[in-house]
């Protein structure tokens, strides 16, 4: 298919088109689905004939199916796709989006045509944070690109025991976190971190509080520590509660004698080690294990990130919106940095296949 010129709505209808899509990203980000679905819908009612032939069309369409997915209504998803199609079939990004309706459908031949196009028009790099299942099937089913398959993207075994480690971070943070209500007894907990050193081999808790960065501001008043928590005075607070987690990393890695060896071995271990801090501080929230410290701001900290751990890790633990000079102080110079590292990659998508709707896409 040749290049397709989209045409231009008038100027008053696509500002109201606009204001309704606007409307709908608002509130699929606040997690309400259904009204963000009728705000995509409402504007792409107003779309003239033959809608995919305008602009905005393809665009809604695309929206309203990934809303669709989610919703688990994958026939009403696929239909949106393929209602695109005459207009858009050397989009790779849609083909892979029929492949995963398609198999969702359990229409397993229909699934992997689609995978394969979706690979054929944009390279293995698509593949890139698929979902195992469907990463099984292609490997199984669709002929190999040139080059062969990327074991990158089909390693997805964890080095170690997730689940375990996850529980190990969760007890033992829950314990800091008793310990440091009583330690701060009358004071503000504002922030509260999960360090790490870059080996993953010692891991501790941090915090501080509001009397706390005040004093230090007193002290040095050009040097604002408010979002260092390597610099916090409760820094290694409860370190001790930890150190089973140390030694089941150390054990892990003493297992493979070769382990940093192995290919990109060395940076799944850390993406998964990484991931289970964020899922540990994740599950205290959602049991209300910071509701004796009110506002305070939870993240994971590491001493080899580059920020973005920290700013990740933020975005998804707290209400939004999360403090700017926070994620100002852990702000990527090259955005495009995390995505050429494999730890980052790692741990995105060990977060995405974690079951609990926390996604990297939502805080970039």
């Amino acid at each position: 298919m040749g290049v397709i010129v989209l045409k231009t709505l008038p100027d008053d209808l696509r500002s109201r088109v606009t204001e309704l899509r606007l409307q709908g990203d608002q509130f699929r980000d606040a997690g309400d689905d259904l009204t963000a679905l009728a705000k995509y819908q409402e504007a792409y009612d107003l779309i003239p004939e033959q809608k995919i032939e305008w602009s905005p069309g393809c665009w809604l369409l695309s929206k309203m199916g990934e809303v669709h997915f989610r919703l688990g209504n994958f026939s009403d998803a696929a239909q949106c796709y393929l209602t695109q199609l005459p207009v858009n079939d050397e989009s790779g990004v849609l083909q892979l989006s029929l492949g995963e309706c398609f198999f969702e459908l359990g229409q397993l031949e229909s699934a992997t045509k689609h995978f394969a196009t979706a690979v054929q028009l944009s390279g293995i790099t698509i593949l890139e944070d698929l979902d195992p299942r469907y990463l099984e099937l292609i490997h199984s089913t669709c002929p190999a690109p040139f080059g062969g398959w990327h074991d990158e993207i089909f390693e997805f075994e964890p080095w170690i025991d997730v689940n375990t480690l996850r529980e190990m971070y969760r007890d033992a943070t829950r314990q800091t976190l008793h310990r440091l209500g009583n330690e701060c007894a009358g004071q503000t907990v504002y922030g509260f971190t999960l360090c790490s050193f870059w080996d993953c081999h010692d891991f501790f808790p941090s915090a501080s509080t509001t009397e706390g960065h005040q004093s230090r501001l007193t002290k040095h008043p050009a040097l604002d520590l408010q979002w260092s928590p390597f610099d916090w005075e409760h820094e290694r607070f409860g370190a001790e509660l930890f150190a089973d987690v140390g030694e089941l990393i150390r054990t892990t890695v003493d297992q493979e004698p070769a382990f940093w060896q192995i290919g990109n071995a060395s940076a799944h271990f850390h993406g998964d080690v990484l991931s289970q801090m964020v899922l540990a501080l994740h599950d205290l929230r959602c049991e209300g294990g910071f509701e004796s410290f009110p506002g305070v701001t939870v993240f994971c900290a590491e001493t080899e990130s580059d920020g973005w751990l920290e700013r990740y890790s933020a975005t998804l633990l707290n209400p939004s919106p999360v403090d700017t000079l926070l994620l100002e102080n852990f702000k990527a110079i090259n955005p495009a940095y995390d995505e050429m590292n494999p730890i980052f990659r790692r741990f995105r998508k060990r977060l995405r296949h974690s079951g609990e709707g926390l996604d990297v896409w939502q805080a970039e």
